[in-house]
């Protein structure tokens, strides 16, 4: 179960960050730890599984740099693996663009009526790529 709630989670993050980044932000090609700190708190999310949205929306240096990163050289890595294969046909060298074009056409198609955001972290379970 805590893999299905990780994988709506995951799918809120790729749909909705984008777009609350660019609004908040500018469009960019990557993001600072604080402006995606300042993306989960506009959009209401908890801290849970925020190592995928760094991943996702920040360069490699910047995320070695973050306090998410705790010396684990494959960390960045490993997660960019997982939302590759789930959103990119394994393609890790996807960009925020690609997620934010992808975001405008899913803002228009569907509406996510799973909402997490409520969730604690101890419900959600860890991560699949620390040793």
């Amino acid at each position: 179960m805590k893999w299905i709630i990780k994988r709506k989670i995951i799918n809120r993050f790729v749909k909705e960050l984008p777009i609350i980044l660019k609004k908040l932000h500018g469009k960019r090609n990557s993001y600072t730890e604080e402006q995606i700190k300042t993306g989960f708190k506009k959009a209401g999310y908890k801290s849970s599984y925020m190592e995928y949205a760094y991943a996702i929306f920040m360069s490699k240096s910047k995320f070695e740099d973050s306090s998410i990163f705790n010396g684990d050289k494959t960390l960045y890595d490993c997660l960019r693996q997982e939302i590759a294969n789930r959103f990119f046909r394994g393609n890790v060298k996807f960009s925020i663009h690609d997620l934010i074009s992808n975001a405008a056409i899913s803002e228009r198609r569907t509406e996510t009526v799973f909402d997490y955001r409520n969730v604690s972290g101890s419900e959600l379970g860890g991560m699949d790529c620390t040793d």
